[in-house]
């Protein structure tokens, strides 16, 4: 039975991975390529460096688009919960 803020591990019956947390394994996996790049590239191995940094780079976007998106549609509900609560005032006014 899946219930609110279990992760999709859970539902599939294997092991929960307490580190990622449901909603922000994006971000997680960005900083871990970003920690993967810097240390490959302190080590000499700027194969495994260029590659960690373009994922890396490639997660944060995506997860910086998804916050965007999220901002942008929390900016236009809040524009419509306060057109409704105005037409319901001026429904009160005028009755």
């Amino acid at each position: 039975m899946f219930l609110w803020g279990q992760c999709a591990w859970n539902r599939a019956g294997s092991e929960h991975v307490p580190w990622l947390g449901s909603g922000d394994i994006m971000f997680k996996f960005a900083i871990l390529f970003l920690i993967i790049s810097l240390i490959a590239g302190a080590v000499g191995m700027t194969n495994v460096s260029i590659m960690a940094k373009r994922i890396s780079l490639i997660l944060f976007g995506l997860f910086f688009l998804g916050f965007l998106a999220l901002l942008g549609f929390a900016y236009l509900l809040g524009a419509a919960f306060n057109a409704g609560q105005q037409s319901m005032l001026l429904g009160v006014m005028l009755a």
